[in-house]
């Protein structure tokens, strides 16, 4: 990147916004065509693009501001379409409701049988971690040792998952998907968050900690999510100017300097203290709300919503009991999705 190339800074390199509006083209063809093959070609575009797939910038706001679910429709839910059901799983994937995530996982299931793809396995992750399994959703994440085109986006939710949800070592999957995209503030966020956990420092001079507002908020104990505000804020125009582009060159250049301090330490231990501490509402990494009133006559009381800055859902009363866990799926997903038999399980490989 040089200065050079800062007027075509957002085709060039903000990969965040051209993926979403692919993901917010994909969305139009669906409700306004039902044209779901372009659509699937428009959702395999963003997702070549992003690393944080996040509804942030209101791609999604058409379907969700729909007076009727869309895959209610008897028309359409009778379409035996490898495009429908790869847009179907990719649309209700984002929803919080079980019976909308179990409808997703049977639609990408199908597609799976005739497109085994990254996409699918992607996609298949992320509605298995919405349904309360990490575990599960951690095998479809891990693109090590294979090729994939978008690294960044397998990197950023592999780390994410094993730090969010598994008390694992992530941050140098975050660091690895930063720097593959650094047109994500999502991951900038998740990455300091997390560094600061595992109580990374990384030493600058005072001169360019003084003249760059990122680097300062970085090495600095500011909100997460007010460096992610500066970092959009500044890549978020159309062009840089000379004096906006070294704010970021140099930054990368600082994290790319100091890349020993992300890889996972050799005698690296869980500290599952900092996760007992983010029980608290009030210092939970991400901006949450309860859905309802939190009382033990309300069956609802332990489902949490996450808002924008954040595209999981998990509930904590899940059983894994009758199956015994069988591979990492709760009772009740193998009861909902694999009509109760844990072999068929095997099936979505």
């Amino acid at each position: 990147m040089n200065v050079n190339d800062s007027k075509q800074w957002t085709l060039a390199y903000n990969r965040e916004l051209l993926g979403k509006l692919f993901f917010k083209k994909a969305i139009e063809l669906i409700i306004n065509e039902k044209n779901f093959s372009q659509a699937c070609t428009y959702i395999k575009n963003g997702l070549d693009y992003v690393t944080c797939d996040c509804t942030i910038g209101g791609w999604r706001n058409m379907y969700r501001n729909l007076e009727t679910p869309l895959f209610a429709n008897t028309e359409i839910s009778e379409l035996n379409d490898d495009n429908y059901y790869f847009c179907k799983a990719f649309v209700l994937s984002y929803e919080e409701d079980k019976e909308s995530l179990n409808s997703a996982l049977r639609a990408i299931i199908k597609y799976t049988y005739n497109n085994p793809d990254d996409y699918a396995d992607y996609i298949t992750g992320k509605i298995i971690l919405n349904l309360g399994c990490p575990d599960a959703a951690l095998l479809y994440f891990d693109k090590k040792s294979t090729y994939t085109k978008n690294k960044a986006l397998f990197d950023y939710r592999f780390g994410r998952t094993k730090e969010q949800y598994l008390i694992d070592y992530g941050i140098d999957d975050l660091y690895n998907s930063f720097l593959n995209n650094y047109s994500s503030g999502c991951c900038l966020r998740v990455l300091t968050l997390y560094s600061r956990k595992h109580h990374i420092k990384i030493q600058a001079n005072e001169k360019l900690i003084l003249e760059n507002e990122i680097v300062h908020n970085f090495i600095y104990d500011f909100d997460e999510s007010d460096l992610q505000d500066v970092y959009e804020n500044t890549i978020g125009k159309d062009h840089l100017t000379e004096s906006e582009l070294p704010i970021i060159e140099n930054f990368i250049k600082l994290l790319k300097s100091n890349e020993s301090l992300f890889l996972k330490p050799l005698d690296y231990e869980k500290d599952t203290s900092y996760y007992t501490h983010l029980l608290s509402l009030d210092n939970y990494p991400m901006d949450i709300m309860f859905e309802n009133n939190l009382n033990e006559n309300n069956e609802n009381s332990n489902k949490i919503r996450f808002n924008d800055y954040d595209d999981f859902c998990e509930e904590d009363n899940e059983s894994y009991d009758k199956y015994g866990g069988y591979n990492g799926y709760s009772d009740d997903i193998i009861d909902d999705v694999f009509d109760g038999d844990p072999m068929n399980t095997w099936n979505i490989d």
